[in-house]
């Protein structure tokens, strides 16, 4: 399921990322078991535009899923990053 960037994130969910591990060109990595089996749990998988909530408990933002290197997937922060730790 492939959503529109501009619509809302695809659930209310929040998904799991590690915003302690960003990408070279800044932009957070997705790819995690975690991430991918609370995906399948809610009926979607991974793809291009897919905005998304994610947290590591500590930070929340919006992404939209963009391709990574060798197939990886990362997010482009979209939102304002909410730090509650």
């Amino acid at each position: 399921m492939s959503l529109d960037p501009a619509q809302e994130p695809a659930s209310r969910k929040v998904f799991f990322a590690d915003f302690n591990h960003f990408a070279e060109d800044g932009l957070l990595w997705l790819d995690y078991p975690t991430t991918h089996a609370q995906l399948r749990d809610c009926g979607l998988v991974m793809a291009l535009g897919l905005r998304l909530t994610v947290s590591d408990g500590d930070v929340t933002a919006d992404v939209v899923v963009s391709a990574g290197p060798a197939g990886g997937w990362r997010g482009r922060i979209v939102s304002e990053m909410i730090d509650r730790s």
